[in-house]
């Protein structure tokens, strides 16, 4: 190692030089001495020297000063002054400008300076050791900037192509709840085929239900479920005529509790047969939870029961109370909801009810008319199929009309004898 060690000695008496060779002899130290500061500082800025010494007193500079261009030359040079008690006040600020070392007194002791020396060749050594391993943590950095820059493209390019995904995904949920909710408008038609009564019963809580999920701000997917369960509500009831004999006018009198959770859970049945639709059939399963936890059949509470079941069972409330003869005004709705505030239905939700109503005269009705069919308008919602006097279906009961089927409308009339009025919904 010391075979490596590169050593400056500059001084204007060589007795000294020599002096200062002999103290170091042993250790293998390459070593050259200079009387000349020029040479020496020529020497210098071409080699890789690891220490200096240099007396203060010298005829062409002082050593304080002859160090400090070491300093700008090669700064990672230990440097080291010779100075003489009187010239001890000049090396202090020799030290300070040329950032010395150490300053040893003359004359020295050998074993003093050799310390100092082994010292100091120690301090530059873990000086350099330092730099290197700054050096190696500012490559390993940049190295590791570049891989989390690369790291943070591809995630931005995974995430991009994730939201692509999930977006084609929405409109795909979207595309399909709108074609679910399609077939459940066609059910509807069907069902009032069987009886007017029970479509009627699909329109009024699919009108209701919808509304209110409105008030309450619902998301996008929990209106469509919401809008599916109410056109689908009454699907049970073909099969519950069947296993049951009843006779469909039969229906249109007040059921009991356990009638009407057969007729929910065979509409669930029902929805189940198409595995896509199971959060509708959810719904059908919680509607006759109670707030209070008293209902059927997890008995859940609050906040457990999906908002959308806690929506078609107040509908239904809604529907049984009308159809028992209940009158619709404000006040009446608001004296027959008061005792099931909080233990069957969330106090919120009633609340929300009753302020949708009074804000709404005519929310208990259903807001239909019979027009012309001249008269159909963008916006307007059919109340029923609309036929070709020879049976053709050419819309189906619940569309809401936009003006190009309407201009279809008016081109179909060249091909079918279709109907001089039609009965619509407008719905707010």
């Amino acid at each position: 190692m010391n075979d490596d060690r590169l050593l400056v000695f500059l001084d204007d008496e060589p007795n000294i030089l020599n002096a200062l060779q002999r103290v170091f002899f042993d250790d293998g130290f390459m070593i050259e001495t200079f009387t000349d500061p020029t040479e020496a500082l020529s020497f210098i800025q071409e080699n890789d020297v690891q220490l200096v010494i240099s007396d203060q007193r010298m005829p062409a500079i002082s050593g304080a000063k002859f160090l400090e261009k070491v300093k700008y030359t090669r700064p990672e040079t230990i440097r080291i002054i010779l100075t003489g008690f009187s010239d001890i006040e000049s090396a202090i600020e020799g030290i300070n400008k040329g950032h010395i070392y150490k300053f040893i007194a003359k004359p020295w002791e050998d074993q003093q300076l050799h310390s100092t020396v082994q010292r100091a060749l120690e301090y530059y050594d873990l000086t350099k050791q330092n730099e290197t391993l700054v050096e190696q943590i500012k490559l390993k950095n940049d190295e590791l900037e570049s891989w989390n820059e690369k790291l943070n493209q591809q995630v931005s390019e995974r995430t991009s192509l994730l939201l692509k995904k999930n977006v084609e995904l929405s409109q795909f949920n979207q595309s399909l709840l709108s074609t679910v909710t399609g077939i459940a408008r066609f059910c509807v038609s069907f069902i009032t085929n069987l009886d007017d009564s029970l479509g009627m019963k699909s329109r009024r809580l699919h009108l209701w239900a919808t509304r209110l999920g409105n008030s309450l701000h619902i998301s996008h997917n929990e209106y469509s479920r919401l809008e599916i369960a109410t056109l689908f509500s009454t699907l049970g009831a073909t099969s519950y005529l069947k296993s049951t004999s009843t006779k469909v006018k039969d229906l249109s009198h007040s059921l009991s509790r356990d009638q009407l959770h057969l007729m929910s859970k065979l509409s669930e049945l029902k929805i189940l047969e198409i595995q896509e639709l199971e959060a509708i059939a959810d719904i059908f399963n919680h509607q006759f939870e109670h707030w209070d936890g008293t209902g059927i059949p997890a008995g859940l509470n609050g906040d457990q029961i999906p908002l959308e079941s806690q929506i078609l069972a107040l509908c239904n409330e809604i529907y049984s109370y009308i159809k028992s003869g209940g009158r619709t005004e404000l006040d009446s709705i608001t004296i027959h909801f008061a005792p099931l505030s909080g233990n069957r239905f969330d106090p919120k939700l009633i609340e929300k009810l009753l302020h949708v109503a009074s804000h709404e005269f005519d929310f208990f009705r259903l807001p239909c008319r019979t027009i012309k069919l001249a008269d159909l308008a963008e916006g307007m919602v059919l109340n029923q199929d609309l036929k070709a006097t020879t049976g053709e279906v050419l819309l189906t009961h619940g569309i809401k009309l936009s003006q190009p089927q309407i201009e279809r409308l008016q081109k179909l009339k060249h091909h079918f004898d279709l109907p001089a009025e039609i009965d619509i919904c407008e719905y707010k």
